[in-house]
């Protein structure tokens, strides 16, 4: 229980932070707890909240996201070999 309420304060703390950028109050929300999770990438199409940088996290759209792992020769995710 100590460790949730210690989450949901950090992420709290973080999406205000987020909104002092001028993000809205659940995209804040979304982005703080991919943070708090150490997510490398948070995907999204919307334009507003993609101009939110961070040294913490690569705000990506789908197409960068792809094309960033389009050469490599293992799965992002699993480093199983990928066949190109």
């Amino acid at each position: 229980m100590r460790k949730l309420l210690f989450g949901q304060i950090a992420i709290e703390t973080k999406a205000a932070e987020i909104m002092r950028t001028g993000v809205k109050y659940k995209d804040a929300c979304h982005v703080a707890s991919a943070i708090y999770a150490e997510c490398e990438y948070f995907i999204s199409k919307e334009a507003r909240l993609l101009k939110y940088k961070s040294n913490e996290i690569k705000m990506v759209t789908p197409i960068e996201f792809v094309e960033a792992f389009r050469f490599e020769k293992a799965h992002p995710f699993t480093g199983d070999a990928i066949r190109l």
